[in-house]
């Protein structure tokens, strides 16, 4: 096991968000239930606030931003209060990326991305035409900001290159659990119980791993880190190393 998010509060986890520590700081967690939003740092719950929370995502030092319907808050961490509310989206909000400092990337179920600058709207790039009067259930943005995957109910994967407008992935696959961008060339796709990987250049399905239970959350730093819906993130490895044993996985496929 990784991290318990919270080992005195029983809660259903829909999402949480975590701030590295700074100089003279600890780490921070926000995470968010049916109906609480959590700030905890290293030892302790810090703050509590009875509000909903769909998605989060710390912008800086300063501010956290969460999603609720088509509506995102921004939260000052001093104070654990709102300061701004931006209503821009007509459709429920599934992803935001921050960029810089307080500078981020938010994405809606029409798979439109907005970028914004000092939380004033600044540009968007425009898929929806390319989703065929279907909506995104899920959008993820990678790390280098470029790269987005998402998918529709009917199971529709969506890659994004939200730089250049161009769809580099448009396919339909087996019942989807969850997604995760793993580099510019992959990402990992979790079906009911087992992990693939998909290469963008010939949509391959490269099996992985079969689990005992499904994912219900992937994420990729060093390693594949798995997520189940108690709070609870654990690292995968298996005879088929993760972190830098990956690549050489990669490059023979």
């Amino acid at each position: 096991m990784l991290i318990t998010v919270a080992s005195k509060i029983l809660f259903i986890l829909i999402t949480l968000s975590f701030l590295l520590p700074s100089t003279n700081a600890n780490l921070l967690i926000a995470a968010a239930t049916n109906d609480k939003l959590y700030l905890i740092n290293s030892s302790a719950v810090t703050f509590e606030i009875t509000t909903k929370v769909s998605h989060l995502e710390f912008l800086s030092q300063k501010y956290l931003a969460s999603s609720y319907n088509n509506e995102i808050t921004i939260w000052n961490l001093k104070t654990f209060k709102p300061v701004f509310v931006l209503r821009r989206h007509a459709y429920e909000v599934l992803a935001i990326k921050s960029l810089d400092e307080d500078n981020f990337i938010s994405a809606d179920g029409s798979a439109l991305f907005f970028k914004w600058t000092e939380f004033s709207f600044s540009n968007v790039s425009n898929f929806s035409t390319n989703l065929n009067q279907e909506k995104l259930v899920f959008i993820k943005i990678h790390n280098n900001n470029k790269t987005a995957v998402g998918y529709t109910r009917l199971n529709t994967v969506f890659v994004f290159n939200i730089q250049t407008n161009e769809v580099i992935l448009n396919r339909s696959f087996y019942p989807i659990n969850t997604l995760e961008v793993l580099n510019e060339t992959h990402i990992a796709l979790a079906s009911q119980n087992r992990i693939f990987f998909i290469k963008f250049s010939n949509t391959k399905l490269i099996p992985f791993i079969v689990l005992r239970e499904p994912p219900s959350c992937l994420m990729f730093l060093s390693t594949l880190i798995l997520g189940t819906i108690n709070g609870t993130l654990y690292p995968k490895k298996n005879k088929r190393s993760l972190g830098t044993g990956l690549n050489a996985f990669f490059n023979a496929f």
